[in-house]
């Protein structure tokens, strides 16, 4: 006889896995520990799951979309377009694999550590690029929307995530990751990365300059030639 789930069960094994992994990593914890902290029989946890792996995007789904959310309240405060293109990427790539106790590290820990046979929900990363695009959309100029189609731009940035992410974990954020993700506005944007303009001159200054350029060609033009 097949046993009832209960919502109340299912969260409570939810629950405790979040706390597990933020504190001691997802290859740290155990379907075993999952369940004993929730206050359950290990055995039990299989009649909700049929995984830990499964167990672990019940977790992280949530925690990024709430995070989505968050950034898109952020955003709505913000006026200039710009200033929210450089947001966006900040968020994926700077505060997003720090915060948490690194909890987005458990992400690279679960996908590399499955077995190739487990299921791979590829509708996550769907679901997320297709939320980044949206908020991408309302920062990118009008001459830049090509890049949003097909969700193409979101998923550049949803995979140097993965690496920024993994980069945290082993060596700590680079201390340039400002300039980088300025860089990369400026590619979104397309706008010149690094264009120095030259100091324009007013219009009397131009003027002289021009007089003076002028003086010395009609010098050049009078002096005599050397005799050889």
């Amino acid at each position: 006889m097949a046993q009832v789930k209960k919502a109340r069960v299912r969260d409570a094994i939810v629950e405790s896995a979040y706390t597990l992994f933020r504190k001691q990593s997802y290859l740290g914890t155990s379907v075993a520990d999952i369940g004993r902290t929730a206050g359950i029989a290990p055995s039990n946890v299989y009649v909700y799951f049929n995984s830990k792996f499964e167990i672990f995007y019940a977790v992280y789904e949530p925690w990024l979309n709430r995070r989505l959310a968050r950034l898109e309240r952020e955003l709505a405060s913000i006026e200039r377009a710009d200033k929210r293109l450089l947001h966006i990427v900040r968020t994926i790539w700077i505060d997003l694999p720090v915060e948490d106790n690194g909890f987005a590290n458990n992400l690279m820990q679960a996908v590399s550590t499955t077995d190739k046979d487990e299921p791979f929900r590829s509708d996550l990363l769907s679901r997320s690029e297709t939320a980044l695009s949206d908020l991408l959309r309302r920062a990118l100029p009008a001459r830049r929307q090509a890049l949003v189609e097909n969700d193409r731009l979101a998923h550049i940035i949803l995979m140097a995530f993965d690496g920024f992410v993994v980069r945290h974990h082993v060596g700590g954020t680079r201390p340039d990751m400002g300039e980088i993700v300025e860089i990369m506005k400026f590619l979104m944007a397309g706008k010149p990365v690094d264009t120095p303009e030259k100091p324009r001159l007013g219009k009397a200054k131009a003027a002289a300059a021009r007089s003076r350029g002028a003086g010395r060609g009609s010098a050049a033009r009078r002096q005599p030639l050397s005799d050889k």
